[in-house]
């Protein structure tokens, strides 16, 4: 079944407050909680360390928020390909809410928790794939007519991690200062999150779910009939330039991430005693921060069918890696270990922004509307396996040091450059 952009529809009627806001503001505001949701977490790994859990069970609950995640790109894609955006993603922020009721009320159970951050991913996969999907098509004509080619991908990009660095910086605050830090943050995320899950319902379908033989392009040629119909979707997957730019490029997304504000955190906690979980937040607002930033120089950058992004991102990385490594090496001195791991992360944060937009512009300017939420998924999916990264080494952590784990992440990520450099110098001979 082929399916293509709907006729704008009337909206609903909306709370009072939100009359005037855009559909494509209301999306973004939405995934930005729900994002926010899914990050409000990381800056406690400090916090539930501390508490007396386990650091691989800490850094498991870390990745526990991609078994969420994974199902929710994987299953919410297609059915929204098939169904529409809005059946599929109006769920996904009651789901969020869901998870922080878990995590709240989780205390220091680490099953509580690892239900609550399973949730939280659930609904972050589905903002992702199935919200990035239906922010690109209301960011673009007839719904808004100001926006640009790339305003789609520059929008999803940006009120993601836009929401990642808010909820760590606000919930990093609250658990280290405020009363009930194992309730407070995730209260905070439910209160601002139910009147944007309400308000969600205005947002128009994008998909018009019409049997292809009765729809007809703008010539009266039967839809089943037209020559942009898109190839099979796994022919795109098997491409040597999808291979190369956008799966060898997406597990760097959340793995320099993860580093930035997983790793460096845990190994500084002991260098910033007074006030350990406040530092963690204050990395991963440095992280993502520097990643929002970065994000908007991708966009004017970006050149259609060049690799320029992603030798930027590989570049970004293995100067981030190196600062990590030699973070872990001045631990002994706590004024320059900490100056490093910061200028680390904020060099981290650059290569998950680069390495972001990369792979969404990429998969935006190879998707066709029929199948643009499962190859987002994809990336997606691909990108959150680097969140994987945290727990492998802090379960390996007894065999190898830091320094020696992370210089080899430093060389898998100069290699992986420079393969993906040969190869496109190759393909171009061609």
């Amino acid at each position: 079944m082929t399916t293509t952009m709907a006729p704008a529809t009337k909206r609903r009627e909306s709370p009072r407050l939100l009359d005037k806001a855009p559909p494509w503001a209301l999306l973004a505001a939405t995934m930005f909680l729900i994002a926010w949701g899914g990050n409000q977490f990381t800056p406690l790994l400090v916090f539930y360390s501390g508490e007396g859990i386990d650091q691989v069970v800490v850094n498991s609950l870390l990745f526990a928020y991609v078994v969420g995640i994974v199902p929710g790109l994987a299953i919410s894609a297609p059915l929204s390909d098939r169904f529409g955006r809005r059946p599929v993603a109006l769920p996904a922020p009651w789901i969020g809410i869901a998870g922080s009721v878990f995590l709240a009320i989780g205390g220091d159970a680490p099953l509580m928790l690892g239900i609550g951050r399973v949730l939280c991913g659930l609904a972050l996969g589905i903002a992702m794939a199935v919200g990035g999907s239906w922010l690109k098509e209301v960011s673009s004509p007839p719904y808004d007519l100001a926006a640009d080619g790339l305003a789609g991908a520059r929008r999803q990009g940006l009120s993601l991690t836009a929401g990642f660095a808010v909820g760590a910086a606000i919930a990093g605050v609250l658990a280290q200062w405020a009363p009930a830090p194992h309730v407070l943050p995730y209260l905070v995320h439910i209160v601002l999150s139910v009147p944007f899950a309400l308000a969600l319902s205005v947002v128009p379908e994008t998909l018009d779910r019409r049997p292809a033989s009765t729809r007809e392009d703008d010539g009266g040629t039967p839809a089943a009939r037209r020559a942009d119909t898109p190839p099979p979707i796994a022919t795109h997957f098997a491409a040597p330039r999808f291979l190369l730019v956008v799966a060898l490029t997406a597990p760097w997304v959340f793995g320099a991430a993860g580093v930035a504000y997983a790793i460096i955190p845990g190994q500084l906690a002991e260098n910033v005693q007074s006030a350990p979980v406040a530092f963690s937040a204050l990395l991963c607002v440095l992280t993502l921060g520097s990643g929002f930033v970065v994000q908007q120089l991708a966009r004017r950058i970006y050149v259609p069918g060049s690799i320029i992004l992603a030798k930027l991102t590989y570049s970004l990385i293995l100067a981030g890696m190196l600062l990590a490594v030699v973070t872990m090496l001045l631990l002994e001195s706590t004024p320059w270990s900490v100056a490093v791991g910061i200028l680390a992360a904020i060099t981290l944060g650059c290569a998950y922004g680069m390495a972001l937009q990369c792979g969404l512009l990429e998969v935006q300017r190879y998707a066709h509307n029929s199948n643009l939420a499962a190859f987002t998924a994809v990336f997606y999916t691909l990108a959150y396996l680097g969140f994987g990264f945290p727990m492998v080494l802090s379960a390996l952590s007894g065999v190898a040091s830091y320094p020696v784990m992370l210089g080899a992440g430093a060389v898998i990520a100069a290699a992986s450059g420079i393969l993906m450099f040969v190869a496109a110098k190759v393909h171009n001979r061609r």
